[in-house]
């Protein structure tokens, strides 16, 4: 999957919730699933209102079954760990985009095998 550096520029992040993603010393795999874990966590033991926290854990939910991570540590070396890039994750019109310093683009998915697992 080609992904147009012109075309990603031009997704601009909307006022949608943004989830920043700490990859100071994981890869962006790793960062997604301990903030799905955390977020998780925060959701079965929020009293009352928690909508915000079952979409965030609905987007972390999607992105960890659909990514193609592998793809994103490939074509953006930030996305790694290790480093100092600002990184979160959202959705617009159904799709997870990632936002990466001051880029946004539609984040690359896994090509489907037919398998329960995706592997």
């Amino acid at each position: 999957m080609k992904i147009d550096s012109e075309k990603s520029e031009q997704i601009a992040p909307a006022a949608q919730e943004h989830i920043s993603l700490d990859l100071s010393r994981h890869c962006i795999q790793t960062a997604t699933r301990r903030c799905y874990e955390k977020t998780l966590s925060e959701c079965l033991r929020a009293k009352g209102e928690s909508g915000v926290l079952e979409r965030r854990v609905d987007l972390l939910r999607q992105a960890l079954e659909t990514l193609d991570f592998g793809l994103l540590r490939s074509r953006w070396p930030e996305l790694a760990g290790g480093g100092t890039a600002v990184v979160a994750l959202s959705r617009q019109e159904g799709r997870i985009l990632v936002h990466l310093d001051a880029q946004s683009f539609p984040a690359p998915l896994r090509k489907r095998t037919g398998t329960m697992t995706g592997k």
